[in-house]
């Protein structure tokens, strides 16, 4: 700064000014605020931002809001972001006039924010859905159910549909909602519906829901069919004859009917209270009642109907009666003359004769006198075949009259006697042949189908045979011979425990080649080692055809013997050695002329004899120089002894050597000079 007096005098200095900061409010941007926002919107829907300055750059701003319905909405406090706390409903609220804040934490300022709610169609809504209702059936005229919606779009008119199965048995009024019936309901035939109900308003929303019918059973009246009764039937048919068979129908269908027949002379006649079956109590007379009539009730325990029955009797000519029918008898089996029955009928029409007639299954088993009714048998019965007889008897008049009656036979079982079959039995079987074999098997058969059947054997040499008791298999007890017994006459006895039949049997025996059989076989002999020659042993055989024998050897060792073969001698074909093989199993076959052949054994034992010893390496030669000392080695023998004897070596024809008598080994016993002949 200068100051200046006028008169040039002037002073200078300096002034420093410090501003003070004073708080800068913030300011709203775009402000006032307006927004639209459709109504039924999801709650969270973003509606605006809000945002505001502050030239105070430290400050943080936080934003609020305020007003009527404020809390429809919410506002971040610290973004200014504008969402919605719930769905908008426009005929609730049209729109809202709300304060908008944000403080810098000193200064507060508002603004304005205008909402507006734009109307859009609200769906109609069902009250109290989903609907249930229970309806009695057979009842057309039965209100079913009143459905009732409503729509907050108040100017909406709402119209209803009725779909699903069975929905044509319903009519629904389109405005009201009112269901009722289009036809009675049947809970026989449908116990229960499951429908939808559909409402729809002017601008197109819709709501559907359920309901739910159930149908009450109701017990419903049975009723006839095939009306009226009316029927026609022969007098003196028998009692329990069908007269007419009712019908009727019960929709409930657990319920059971009963029928009733009531009436004059209603006695006379039987109802199946179970079936509603009319049946005759007793043979009809049209000269006493000639028209009957009847009424027929069924009931189902509640409910009844009656229905008229007539029934008019037909004059016929009256059938013969029997007398004392139905008959029964017993006949005893296998006795073709046996007694059976005599029937007897009487006809009321006098001057009717009656005539006898027989049927049924096994009849022609039996005969029956057309006139005296004297039934008599035709053949011997089987009670194994048939027990018992069912037998129709029938009598008849000159009209046409027919009495029907049964005859019962029962067929008294006897013991049948058991029979052999496929006799006679005559059988042929070749001798030799093993114990065992099967000869034939016997077969007989017992009508009585519980008796056991046991077979037996006698006769002369029967124990050379045995028969199954149980199975008549025959087979061998020994090896038949046929050159002893060709053949054999037995009896062969079945017996089913009362009754015994025989059987002649004759029994064959076929000739057959009889193999050769040695004698006293088999055999063992003992033979001397180092023998080359000389008989071992002889075999012998006999046969019983007289068939000439053919004798053979073979076997481990067979070469160092021979067989004669015709005697069966049997000698060396050289010697034996006992260190060698000790002994010798050898086969010994005899065959006769015409395949038989026996077979045995024959032991050789090789009797161990002394074997000499035998110098090694002979004949010896050797040289010795003169002058070698005394008990020199000259020459070692060896010998060897199969018998593994101990050997000693002795030295003969000069004493100018020794030997050892344990090693052969010969040695010098002096010195030995060489002398020359001198020539003169």
């Amino acid at each position: 700064m200068h100051v200046s007096d006028g008169n040039g005098g002037r002073a200078s200095t300096s002034l420093t000014i410090t501003i003070t900061d004073a708080n800068d409010s913030p300011e709203f941007l775009s402000a006032p605020y307006a927004a639209a926002i459709d109504e039924g919107l999801s709650s969270g829907f973003t509606l605006l931002t809000v945002s505001a300055i502050d030239d105070d750059s430290g400050d943080t701003l936080t934003y609020s809001l305020s007003g009527i319905n404020n809390a429809d909405f919410t506002i971040a406090s610290s973004s200014g972001l504008i969402s919605t706390a719930k769905s908008l409903d426009y005929e609730a609220v049209t729109s809202y006039a709300l304060t908008v804040s944000v403080s810098d934490g000193t200064v507060t300022i508002t603004t304005s924010l205008t909402i507006a709610v734009n109307n859009k169609n609200d769906e109609p809504a069902f009250t109290n859905a989903p609907y249930s209702a229970a309806v009695d059936e057979n009842d057309a005229g039965a209100v079913v159910y009143t459905v009732s919606a409503s729509d907050q779009d108040t100017a909406d008119s709402l119209t209803f549909f009725l779909a699903g199965s069975g929905s044509a048995d319903f009519a629904l009024d389109s405005s009201t909602g009112a269901i009722t019936l289009a036809r009675a309901l049947d809970y026989e035939s449908r116990p229960s519906y499951f429908l939808s109900i559909i409402v729809l308003d002017d601008n197109g929303g819709s709501a559907t829901t359920n309901l739910n019918v159930s149908v009450n059973d109701l017990n419903e009246s049975p009723s006839f069919l095939t009306t009226p009764y009316s029927v026609s039937i022969a007098e003196n048919l028998q009692t329990g004859t069908h007269v007419v068979q009712v019908v009727t129908a019960d929709e409930d269908s657990g319920d059971s009917l009963t029928y009733s027949l009531t009436g004059t002379n209603s006695s006379h006649f039987a109802i199946s209270s179970s079936t509603g079956l009319v049946t005759t109590m007793q043979p009809l007379d049209q000269e006493t009642v000639g028209v009957y009539t009847l009424s027929i009730s069924v009931t189902d325990g509640d409910l009844s109907a009656t229905e008229a029955l007539s029934i008019t009797v037909i004059d016929t000519n009256d059938a013969p009666t029997f007398t004392s029918a139905p008959y029964s008898v017993s006949v005893v089996e296998n006795d073709a003359a046996a007694a059976v029955y005599t029937v007897s009928a009487t006809d009321e029409d006098s001057g009717d004769s009656v005539t006898f007639t027989l049927s049924g299954t096994g009849s022609t088993d039996f005969s029956i006198s057309p006139s005296t009714g004297v039934v008599t048998l035709t053949r011997a019965l089987d009670f194994e075949i048939t027990p018992a007889y069912y037998l129709t008897i029938r009598a008849g008049d000159l009209n046409g009259g027919l009495a029907t009656t049964s005859l019962n036979v029962t067929v008294v079982d006897q013991n049948d006697s058991p029979q052999f079959v496929s006799t006679p039995y005559n059988v042929n079987i070749g001798e030799n042949l093993p114990v065992g074999t099967t000869v034939i098997k016997v077969f007989a058969t017992d009508d009585d189908p519980s008796d056991t059947l046991t077979y037996s054997l006698s006769g002369a040499n029967s124990n050379h045979f045995n028969i199954g008791s149980n199975t008549g298999v025959i087979t061998t007890t020994q090896e038949l011979d046929r050159e002893n017994i060709n053949s054999y006459s037995l009896n062969v006895s079945v017996s089913d425990g009362i009754v015994t039949v025989n059987e002649g049997m004759t029994i064959s025996v076929d000739n057959g080649n009889d193999g050769p059989t040695f004698s006293n076989a088999p055999y063992n002999a003992s033979v001397n080692e180092n023998i080359n020659s000389g008989s071992v042993f002889t075999v012998s055989a006999t046969d019983e055809d007289g068939d000439s024998l053919t004798f053979s050897l073979y076997g481990v060792g067979s070469e160092l013997f021979s067989i004669h073969a015709n005697t069966g001698v049997v000698s060396l074909v050289d010697a034996l050695d006992y260190e060698t093989v000790s002994g010798y199993t050898l086969t010994v076959r005899g065959s006769d002329s015409n395949g038989g052949v026996a077979i045995t054994s024959l032991y050789v034992d090789v009797v161990n004899q002394n074997d000499d010893p035998v110098f090694l390496g002979t004949p010896y030669s050797t040289s010795v120089g003169e002058d070698v000392s005394t008990g020199s080695t000259v020459l070692v023998l060896t010998a060897s002894d199969q018998d593994g004897d101990s050997l000693t070596f002795t030295l003969t024809g000069s004493s100018d050597f020794n030997i050892g008598s344990a090693t052969g080994i010969i040695t010098t016993s002096q010195v030995f000079k060489l002398t020359l002949p001198v020539i003169m």
